[in-house]
């Protein structure tokens, strides 16, 4: 992570008065998809 955007975060997250872990939140709640699928494949072992 570039050090400057850290700061720039902490900078953010004092004038909301929030903290830099609700700051966090609140971009991966915007960045990540609503919904995540993990699709479990199945293996064959050889026998």
């Amino acid at each position: 992570m570039n050090s400057s955007i850290a700061k720039h975060a902490k900078a953010q997250a004092v004038v909301e008065e929030i903290s830099l872990a609700d700051l966090t939140e609140q971009a991966l709640i915007e960045y990540l998809p609503k919904e995540t699928v993990i699709k479990k494949t199945q293996i064959n072992k050889g026998r």
